[in-house]
């Protein structure tokens, strides 16, 4: 990423209060109020996933995410998944998708 794209990331932080923005595969934006739940939901889908004994490239290869590391992101409540990646998770994992957003406190 080029130090405009940093930049950029860095203005849409103050000005849209986000957490990650993501420039190279589309913007992304993840409220700093909702991170929390966005951690839980990664949460949810590490805890299914290993109860599946599925490996994160394994998962990644059944909803066809091609980039390396984004379900490792997903799971560290570093990234705002798309509601098809969710629908596509809990599909993989053969759950009904309100269980992901089952938050245990």
């Amino acid at each position: 990423m080029c130090i405009v794209n940093i930049h950029i990331c860095i203005l849409i932080h103050f000005i849209f209060n986000v957490n990650h923005v993501k420039i190279d595969l589309g913007v992304i934006y993840m409220k700093k109020e909702f991170s929390e739940s966005y951690r839980k939901l990664g949460l949810n889908i590490n805890f299914y996933r290993r109860d599946k004994g599925l490996s994160q490239e394994i998962l990644s290869e059944l909803i066809n995410i091609n980039e390396r590391g984004h379900i490792s992101r997903i799971e560290n409540g570093h990234s705002a998944p798309s509601l098809d990646v969710v629908f596509g998770i809990a599909k993989a994992l053969d759950i009904p998708v309100y269980r992901l957003f089952e938050f245990r406190e």
